[in-house]
């Protein structure tokens, strides 16, 4: 059953129109880009680029650039199944008290990368290292999950065979791409600490805390407060304790939190489509002003809600 805009709060009506605007808008806006590569755009520019190389290399970047095109696919999808999820989630009859910062956690996330990855001024040599600064990145969290799999596993032999294999070949590709990697003679990993190529230099240790203030600079702790709630801290949990007495604990969404959830998906939809705009040659101006009304009309919500029950992040129980 689906809850009326009579009995919610208003933070979270306008969040369920906007964050229902963003799930209809953005999936359109990647589908058209992506299938419309304007001349001279960086898509088809890295192309040429490509077609330039020495032959020693040409066919090893053209499939290590295809590796991080596909990664960068497969972080559109999962941005776009989140906001999916996070969209059904805010028109639910009762409002979530935790989920939707777990949910846009995710989706920030994959658009922090992908915005790193495919920064349209980064140009060709730039891409082909942050990207593989995240495959390199992504080959390590598979090898540990793989070895840490119990001995006896039935699987376990040929899961990590697999998996360091898949690494083999990366490095492999890494060294014929000539993509230079760098060691930390004091690191007993033995992997690369630092990329580059032609003089663009990526440490290996990028972290998701600093890529998110960097894409994020106008919500500088929401990130680490989200990590409170994927976390399970007390200290986050707090925010919905409406009261409590000797029947149990009373529970409410924090609403201020609720609208920063809202404005900070907003905020990751516009930065992946203003990214993909860019791109593939498109005007984001737009785009922009559009995403800028949405994100206006939650903090109108917010400010109200704020004049009217004050900042505390208990204030909003009930209301």
């Amino acid at each position: 059953m689906k809850h009326t805009t009579a009995t919610m709060p208003e933070i979270v009506v306008v969040a369920e129109r906007v964050l229902v605007q963003e799930n209809e808008i953005l999936p359109k806006l990647l589908e058209q880009f992506t299938h419309d590569p304007r001349p001279g755009c960086p898509r088809l520019t890295e192309l040429d680029e490509i077609r330039k190389s020495h032959h020693s290399v040409r066919v090893h970047r053209l499939r290590l650039w295809q590796n991080v095109y596909q990664y960068s696919r497969l972080l559109m999808g999962n941005i776009l199944d989140h906001l999916t999820a996070l969209t059904s989630l805010v028109q639910a009859e009762i409002p979530s008290l935790y989920a939707h910062m777990t949910l846009n956690r995710v989706l920030c996330e994959a658009s922090a990368r992908f915005c790193w990855m495919m920064d349209p001024s980064m140009g060709f040599e730039g891409r082909l290292v942050r990207g593989s600064v995240l495959l390199l990145q992504n080959s390590d969290a598979n090898l540990t999950a793989c070895r840490s799999l119990p001995a006896d596993y039935p699987l376990m032999p040929g899961v990590l065979e697999d998996a360091e294999k898949a690494d083999g070949r990366l490095l492999e590709r890494l060294t014929r791409a000539r993509i230079q990697m760098l060691y930390n003679i004091h690191s007993k990993t033995g992997r690369p600490s630092h990329l580059s190529l032609n003089g663009f230099k990526e440490s290996c240790s990028i972290e998701l805390t600093s890529l998110m203030e960097r894409q994020f600079p106008d919500r500088p702790a929401w990130y680490r407060m989200t990590s409170g709630i994927v976390h399970s801290s007390q200290w986050m949990l707090d925010d919905a304790l409406s009261f409590e007495d000797p029947r149990g604990l009373a529970l409410f969404p924090d609403l201020q939190g609720y609208g920063a959830t809202c404005l900070l998906t907003v905020d990751a939809c516009r930065a992946v489509a203003e990214t993909c705009a860019r791109y593939y040659g498109h005007d984001s101006t737009d785009l922009v002003q559009r995403s800028r009304v949405r994100e206006k009309a939650i903090d109108q919500a917010m400010y109200r809600h704020a004049s009217r029950y004050g900042l505390s992040r208990r204030s909003s129980a009930n209301r």
